[in-house]
């Protein structure tokens, strides 16, 4: 555990909740309440409690389950395509002050077409199989 970590108050995922009892325990089994022994663990602040906002109990589970499911490798593994899909797109409408790529001029397939493939014009880096035109555009070179 980080320094950082341990001097700050616990994380929200740190304490149990009850939904149907409606009160959160804390990491040192105190239920939530007016006064707690071990408050200066859950809160910063010398006046104010530590307030929890919580979503509805479905909600709760799924950003829950979903939170877990980003720390597996076959998740970073899929985001890591996902990222490189993002950047590609991020190219094609970085030129948006040039060609106003995000929002078509022309009405029709053949006129929209036309308008994509002047875009791909400007920015011929985006289709070179090699990469970027201008290397020092591109990620940085090893050393």
């Amino acid at each position: 555990m980080s320094v950082r970590s341990e001097t700050r108050p616990y994380a929200r995922d740190k304490f149990t909740l009850d939904f149907d009892q409606q009160h959160a325990t804390c990491p040192q089994s105190n239920r939530s309440a007016t006064w707690n022994p071990a408050r200066t663990d859950c809160t910063r602040s010398q006046q104010r409690r530590r307030q929890l906002t919580l979503r509805p109990r479905h909600l709760h589970e799924a950003l829950r389950d979903t939170r877990a499911e980003q720390q597996t490798d076959a998740w970073k593994q899929d985001y890591r395509a996902r990222a490189g899909i993002e950047g590609t797109i991020h190219q094609a409408t970085a030129v948006t002050a040039v060609t106003g790529i995000r929002q078509a001029r022309y009405i029709g397939l053949d006129k929209v077409s036309l308008e994509h493939a002047f875009a791909a014009a400007v920015n011929p880096s985006a289709s070179t199989p090699g990469g970027p035109a201008h290397p020092s555009i591109g990620p940085e070179q090893p050393t």
